[in-house]
């Protein structure tokens, strides 16, 4: 049964075309991935489903007794003056209304004074709890959070007070209790660790209802949905499968749209040598043929020659020289500030390793990242770096310390360039024409990361150290920065939830678990077959 069904959608705002002609049906039961670059309108057109936005043309047919529940990408404070606990209690607020008066007649049966009336009340108010699986609340408030690793402190903390990935986690388990037909996930995957992502994953594999998600997590993506619906400028395309399937089949249909073209141009072109052959003879005959050729040609629907991939970052990742052996030693180290976040960790870092830290939220990889870089200082432990190192360092924050500068100036100032210099090195990252005099305040997420990656580019490190290096890049611009990462020359350490991405590139794994760190000798496939064997401490180191 049909669920959503979108046909021919435009969209416009101001003068840029977000959705042209685009067409969809989702069934019940579906899991679908909704992919394009960034601007592409995913999260337009999840907001013309629930009715948020209104398209400039064509259809919009939503099964009626359908309940739709939306995760927005950007969360808002809507639920300012609540703990998060009670945000977590709205999709039971009639059910929590019949506890309140059932807990009013107990109190009047406790004290002698019910009547029949009371009794009755009493008892069909029970009946429908009971039916309602009022008695199940706590427990399916507990299995959610549990799972999205939402501790009790934060549940007793003001929603107006956390963090925007707090409140995505919150928002996230709010939805998922309302148990809607229709679920639209803008980005769930966003602030959520490994272990969270694969309760996720368990969670929307069984669930009954519709759900579309927009993610750049290939890994989720590959994992979950059975249908990928790709945006692009030209409308959308649908393909049957996961990602790896789509991933494949995209390359697939391009080849075969290229040799379609290809053969047609091949024949416009042995038509056309006709017409110029002709047309450059004395006879009237021959030119009249020629003539009869162009109006063949001229019928021909053309075809356009397909594009496999859009214009994408030009990211080249060098290093001047070489480091020693030994890039990295540590040993004893402890750290935290409220709490201890891990104690007595040890580890070497050698020339090309490519290390991914691993962990929960809050087990302290950023901090790890910091302390090692000794822009914190450690509890205790020591440090040692190697020799003949450039560092560079990308961290997970978009701030800049100067935002009222033009992309330009800044780039200009911390890579000691001139303005050619500059803008040719800003071209290779997509800061093009006029773009290059934005202030930095008022460009995206993925812009500002843009920008860090350029300036680490042009200092030439030979040792990379990266704080979740794929946040706010889609999936062509990941690409590229896996394909320069697997093809760097340096030594690499990271932090990533991205486990197609840890996939790729990490060759050992470092996990902190329990104020601990493990060393795994092994790639994120490795790690994975050892976490679920019985043995596996060939990997440990």
């Amino acid at each position: 049964m049909s669920q959503i069904k979108l046909k021919n959608i435009d969209k416009t705002y101001i003068d840029k075309k977000i959705l042209n002609n685009v067409s969809m049906e989702v069934e019940e039961g579906d899991i679908v991935g909704l992919l394009g670059r960034n601007g592409s309108g995913k999260t337009t057109l999840l907001k013309i489903i629930t009715g948020k936005e209104k398209p400039d043309n064509g259809i919009v047919t939503i099964n009626p007794s359908a309940k739709i529940g939306y995760l927005e990408q950007m969360v808002g404070d809507e639920y300012k003056n609540k703990k998060a606990i009670d945000v977590l209690k709205i999709p039971f607020k009639s059910l929590i209304t019949i506890q309140r008066e059932m807990r009013d007649l107990e109190k009047l049966m406790g004290e002698g004074n019910a009547g029949e009336d009371v009794l009755i009340k009493y008892g069909n108010l029970s009946e429908e709890f009971n039916a309602k699986n009022g008695y199940q609340i706590e427990m399916k408030i507990a299995r959610v959070t549990n799972g999205l690793n939402i501790s009790n402190n934060l549940l007793d903390r003001s929603y107006n007070n956390l963090s925007g990935g707090e409140k995505t986690q919150v928002l996230l388990a709010k939805l998922l209790l309302e148990e809607p037909d229709i679920l639209l996930l803008d980005e769930p995957t966003n602030h959520l660790d490994i272990k969270t992502l694969s309760w996720l994953e368990g969670y929307i594999k069984g669930y009954k209802g519709t759900t579309i998600i927009v993610s750049h997590d290939r890994y989720f993506l590959d994992n979950v949905v059975n249908k990928i619906y790709e945006l692009d400028e030209t409308g959308i395309s649908k393909y049957n499968g996961n990602y790896s399937f789509y991933h494949l089949e995209r390359e697939k249909r391009y080849l075969s749209r290229l040799k379609t073209f290809l053969t047609q141009k091949g024949k416009i072109d042995k038509m056309q040598e006709q017409v110029d052959r002709f047309l450059a003879s004395n006879s009237e005959g021959l030119h009249r043929k020629a003539h009869e050729i162009e109006g063949r040609i001229n019928k021909i629907e053309k075809l356009e020659k397909p594009i496999l991939t859009r214009k994408v970052m030009d990211l080249s990742l060098i290093n001047n020289e070489r480091t020693g052996k030994i890039v990295l030693e540590f040993s004893g180290l402890s750290q935290g500030f409220e709490d201890i976040l891990f104690e007595d960790v040890s580890g070497n870092i050698y020339y090309q390793d490519s290390i991914c830290i691993i962990g929960e939220n809050g087990s302290g990889k950023s901090t790890l990242l910091k302390t090692l870089l000794e822009e914190v200082e450690p509890l205790e432990g020591k440090i040692t770096w190697g020799s003949n190192l450039e560092i560079g360092y990308l961290d997970q924050s978009t701030a800049f310390s100067k935002e009222d500068q033009t992309i330009l100036d800044f780039f200009q100032e911390e890579c000691n360039l001139s303005m050619t210099e500059a803008r040719k090195m800003l071209a290779k990252m997509l800061f093009k024409q006029d773009s290059v005099y934005k202030k930095i305040a008022t460009i995206s997420g993925g812009e500002k990361s843009r920008l860090k990656l350029a300036t680490i580019m042009q200092k030439k490190p030979n040792i990379l150290i990266l704080d979740e290096p794929t946040n706010h890049f889609d999936l062509e611009s990941r690409e590229i920065i896996e394909e320069e990462l697997i093809d760097y020359p340096g030594t690499v350490l990271f932090v990533s939830h991205d486990r197609y991405f840890i996939n790729k590139i990490a060759t050992k794994i470092w996990e902190l678990e329990d104020k601990k760190l493990e060393k795994y000798d092994t790639g994120y496939e490795g790690y994975m077959k050892l976490k679920s064997a019985p043995d596996g401490s060939i990997y440990k180191k």
